[in-house]
């Protein structure tokens, strides 16, 4: 995954994505959340991440880059006034995150039944990265969600969750 969300032709001309792909429970948060623990400091430009199954969490996570990051010089201030519109703080922050390099945005859960509406959350930098995780594969290849190069994961047969079963036993007495 990092090779490919390093591929130096993609990250010159935009924004590289990735998209993990698999049935309910196969995996995806996991697998981008240990790639996110593993690789935060290739991302002095920040990480975000943010719950995507729905347009509704996807305003609440760009919410809170404006709070946080993105906007926090107008909390307060008399155009704050101009942050009660979603479209409007949507767009700002879009629009602060094109102007920002060396940054990972993950949308975890997203779907892509309305492409449409979906597209305002996707910003577009030089040298960034972008995963999905998602079960739908229809953005693979659409310019609009940053052409994103694919990973499935495919369900561990009874064999292979079998085999990994003594690793979790040992885990689990450990878990507060």
């Amino acid at each position: 995954m990092h090779k490919m969300l390093f591929d130096k032709r993609k990250r010159a001309e935009g924004t590289s994505a990735v998209l993990i792909q698999s049935l309910p429970g196969g995996g995806k948060t996991h697998l981008a959340r240990q790639y996110v623990y593993e690789h935060k400091d290739d991302f002095p430009g920040g990480i975000f991440w943010l719950r995507a199954k729905s347009q509704t969490e996807l305003a609440a996570g760009f919410w809170d880059i404006a709070r946080k990051a993105a906007l926090k010089h107008l909390i307060g201030t008399e155009d704050a006034d101009s942050l009660n519109d979603p479209q409007q703080f949507i767009r700002m922050v879009r629009k602060w995150l094109n102007r920002r390099h060396d940054w990972l945005l993950v949308l975890d859960g997203i779907h892509f039944a309305d492409t449409e509406a979906m597209r305002r959350f996707i910003p577009d930098s030089k040298n960034t990265s972008l995963i999905y995780t998602s079960t739908e594969r229809a953005v693979v290849g659409d310019h609009h969600f940053m052409n994103p190069q694919i990973i499935r994961l495919h369900l561990l047969s009874a064999r292979e969750a079998r085999s990994l079963s003594p690793c979790i036993l040992h885990i689990l007495p450990f878990v507060s």
